[in-house]
């Protein structure tokens, strides 16, 4: 079982009138997705709920399989199932649970709506998504998520040279977020955590949670989107998960 996630902001231009777009909408989504689509009162939200699965789902596939996938957004069929009910780290006053099937693979995922804070200012949307077929899988308490909302220092200068580009920014700040819950859940120093890469045979290679500079028993996903980053992670401690 691995874990994926991504974050959309919906502030951002890109987000609006995606529902009008027949051919973006024929790339990414099957028939049954671009159906419920038309028919929600709020199409471009669904579309982005929708995207956000798709997306978390590939990052859990590609640490599942031994060979990465080429990613294609219409061969991960989104099914909602139903409301979220009673999980203590979604966010937002929406919340839906959703199978994804890729091939044979069933995958379980959680998605949910906020609002940026300040009225009707528009948020984001997170999913979090699992490749396992167990029902209630994303209620564990072996998983741990959460959003957060990047303000840029004003203090940075805008003409430094050492200044990070602003997906440079945002990686670091994910990573950043995510240390001290991984701290805890590790019952070790902050010092000692940190996040990388691994070298795979594809350019975008899955982070990996090092302790001491040594791979630590904890599968991670990081996402980053305009304002707003996210990251889930699953504790894999065999004593953690009876042994297996």
């Amino acid at each position: 079982m691995r874990v994926g996630n991504d974050v959309v902001d919906l502030g951002r231009r890109r987000t609006s009138a995606k529902s009008l777009d027949a051919r973006f909408l024929a790339r990414i989504f099957t028939d049954a997705e671009r159906a419920r689509i038309q028919d929600s009162p709020t199409p471009d939200l669904e579309i982005w709920k929708h995207w956000a699965i798709k997306e978390a789902a590939f990052k859990s596939v590609v640490k599942t399989l031994a060979a990465a996938p080429v990613f294609r957004h219409s061969s991960y069929a989104v099914s909602w199932i139903g409301p979220t009910g009673d999980f203590p780290n979604a966010r937002g006053e929406e919340g839906s649970l959703a199978v994804v099937e890729y091939g044979r693979l069933i995958l379980h995922a959680l998605v949910t709506v906020a609002a940026a804070g300040r009225g009707s200012e528009p948020g984001f949307v997170h999913a979090v998504c699992l490749s396992t077929a167990r029902e209630g899988c994303l209620e564990s308490p072996h998983l741990r998520f959460d959003v957060e909302r990047i303000v840029r220092d004003p203090r940075t200068a805008e003409n430094s040279q050492n200044r990070p580009s602003g997906r440079e920014r945002l990686s670091f700040a994910v990573r950043d977020a995510a240390l001290p819950a991984l701290a805890r859940t590790l019952s070790v120093p902050q010092s000692s955590v940190s996040i990388s890469r691994t070298p795979r045979n594809y350019t975008r290679a899955p982070p990996v949670v090092l302790l001491d500079g040594r791979r630590a028993p904890i599968d991670i996903s990081l996402s980053h989107d305009g304002s707003w980053v996210a990251w889930a992670f699953l504790d894999l401690r065999p004593a953690y998960h009876g042994g297996r």
